[in-house]
């Protein structure tokens, strides 16, 4: 019987050990907890609800009516205006499990028009979400004035998902609501 070398005993411990990593990391991907498989497509609440989806927790802290909008960064202060109003949407995000990102932010109003975030306030981010760690960010929209009664707050996590679990917010904006000055401090 001849002895096994050094080398090759290492070589193999290497090779099961990269093996048995593998697996488990495979495993880790295809296990979810009983709230990731089971949760619904999308989640509905209103402002200040925290909702939770398979990978997403989500809570609008506050959404408001704005007309005119102060912007001020380090660098100067300008006032922006808009025919309409704007609709000032402040959010709390977290991914829960794993790195992921919002997609597809849509404010939509009862009359079913859809509205994309402005550039106007570059706050909002397309970052990823890390796990764990809360990213507060602000959406500012344009909208008609007068269309703002049963305004809702719509997006999901991930990007390419054929089905991705979403939330719905009802933003409380009523067509008695009248738009305030507000001043909004950005780092950019």
């Amino acid at each position: 019987m001849t002895a096994v070398p050094r080398w090759a005993r290492l070589a193999g411990a290497v090779v099961l050990t990269l093996v048995l990593l593998a697996a488990a990391v495979w495993l880790h991907g295809r296990l979810r907890m009983p709230l990731q498989r089971q949760a619904p497509l999308a989640v509905r609440g209103t402002v200040n609800d925290q909702l939770q989806t398979r990978n997403l927790r989500f809570t609008v802290t506050r959404a408001r009516l704005v007309k005119p909008l102060t912007l001020k960064t380090p660098r100067a202060t300008s006032r922006l205006e808009t025919p309409g109003v704007f609709v000032l949407v402040e959010v709390n995000a977290m991914a829960l499990s794993e790195p992921t990102s919002l997609a597809a932010i849509v404010l939509t109003t009862a009359d079913g028009h859809r509205y994309q975030p402005s550039d106007r306030l570059r706050d909002a981010t397309s970052a990823r979400l890390d796990p764990l760690l809360t990213t507060r960010t602000r959406y500012l929209f344009e909208i008609p004035a007068g269309s703002q009664a049963g305004a809702r707050l719509s997006t999901s996590a991930g990007q390419g998902a054929l089905l991705r679990a979403g939330v719905d917010v009802d933003l409380e904006l009523g067509a008695a609501d009248r738009p305030r000055p507000v001043t909004v401090r950005s780092p950019r």
